[in-house]
């Protein structure tokens, strides 16, 4: 480790978040405590641990005067931690999905409004030229386009609120020298 902030001994916890909405989201979320002194990593902190011993350390193993109800408390903490961490990524994708939800509805009743009023103008000058044989054809293409939009408004509706799932978390005892 280049850094002697990051030397010790850690207990890292690594989630996995994802969401289904509107957007689709997945996220790992990292969570981390130094064991020798007790500080609290940041998820960049502990991240960079993680990712650094993963591509340049080795199986280690005879580390065994550890206290596991130590290890354990700890554990929990990261844990919760990483809960929190959870909760509010969701808040924040719940946001950013209603956002989105609301912007892509609003487009899709500006586009209505507008084929809406191209129907009127069309009808009437097939009324107007005496034209009416054309209007069942003209119906029933509106009366199909607004299902469309319909079914789409509902599907978005529905997205609206996403489906968070928070899946496995890893603990990984790393030694950084």
């Amino acid at each position: 480790m280049e850094n002697s902030k990051n030397k010790g001994l850690f207990l890292i916890g690594v989630s996995l978040m994802s969401a289904e909405g509107i957007i689709s989201y997945e996220k790992l979320l990292f969570n981390g405590k130094n064991i020798d002194n007790g500080q609290s990593l940041s998820s960049d902190e502990a991240k960079m641990i993680l990712l650094e011993a993963l591509n340049k350390g080795k199986l280690w193993v005879e580390r065994t005067n550890l206290n596991y109800q130590e290890l354990s408390k700890i554990a929990d903490d990261i844990m919760i931690t990483n809960f929190l961490c959870y909760e509010k990524v969701v808040d924040d994708i719940e946001n950013q999905n209603f956002d989105k939800a609301e912007m892509q509805k609003a487009t899709l009743q500006r586009h209505f409004r507008l084929k809406e009023s191209q129907y009127y103008e069309t009808r009437q000058k097939y009324i107007d030229s005496h034209n009416e044989r054309m209007l069942p054809a003209l119906e029933g293409k509106f009366t199909i386009l607004k299902q469309k939009i319909d079914d789409r408004l509902l599907k978005i509706e529905k997205n609206k609120k996403i489906k968070p799932e928070k899946n496995d978390i890893c603990m990984v005892l790393v030694k950084a020298v």
